[in-house]
């Protein structure tokens, strides 16, 4: 199941529960939002020589605060905390070398939302900077071309950037009493990702998917 079935599925299930009217945000200007979320990262073939490109799930939490204008428009913060992407690698050449290389993203953003109050979803966009953190463990080289030479290790590495992004999502509210609903959430988020470095080179893509559920409260 890809990531756009799923949050089509999310918003689906939202609109087929009964809802009550949608908490009065004039009355409820600030309000707190967390979900825990399944991240989706997508990796692509950056250099031929490392194989296969880093992608895979990882859990992961978001949390944001905001303020609403109006019932329809509100700004809020949002810090994402995704949870350990890892792959394991091979780079071959003269020599063939194995490791596992790990991704780290942490998001804070701020965004805007634009809610219809009458059918309960809410869209959310704007940017901010993703803190990047990528490890390469676990590596051993070999010489298959050399008959009798051992493996040898190949020490832990680390890097870390920070690079601008940009979100876009869509919540749906499941309102559970005036001020307390349920949330499915979606979001696609646009990393700038370095050109070079170990995250260029293990294939990491620029788009990152999460899709969960939450709670948002209002006060």
């Amino acid at each position: 199941m890809g990531p756009a079935t799923l949050a089509i599925l999310l918003l689906a299930a939202a609109q087929q529960v009964p809802l009550s009217p949608a908490p009065p945000l004039r009355d409820s200007r600030f309000y707190v939002q967390a979900v825990a979320v399944a991240t989706r990262d997508v990796g692509q073939s950056n250099y031929h020589r490392i194989n296969p490109p880093l992608a895979g799930y990882a859990l992961g939490l978001t949390m944001g605060a905001g303020y609403a204008f109006s019932p329809s428009a509100a700004v809020e913060g949002e810090l994402a905390l995704a949870g350990a992407v890892s792959t394991p690698q091979v780079f071959s050449y003269n020599w063939r070398e194995e490791f596992v290389t790990e991704n780290v993203d942490r998001f804070v953003t701020v965004l805007g939302r634009w809610t219809s109050p009458e059918a309960h979803v809410s869209f959310v966009a704007g940017g901010g900077l993703t803190f990047t953190t990528v490890n390469q463990r676990d590596g051993v080289r070999s010489e298959p071309f050399t008959s009798g030479r051992p493996m040898t290790p190949i020490a832990d590495s680390t890097q870390t950037y920070t690079a601008l992004t940009l979100t876009a999502g869509l919540d749906a509210d499941i309102p559970l009493n005036p001020r307390i609903a349920l949330v499915p959430s979606g979001r696609v988020r646009w990393v700038n990702r370095p050109t070079d470095g170990k995250s260029f080179y293990a294939g990491s893509g620029p788009y990152v998917f999460q899709f969960g559920l939450g709670v948002r409260a209002a006060f």
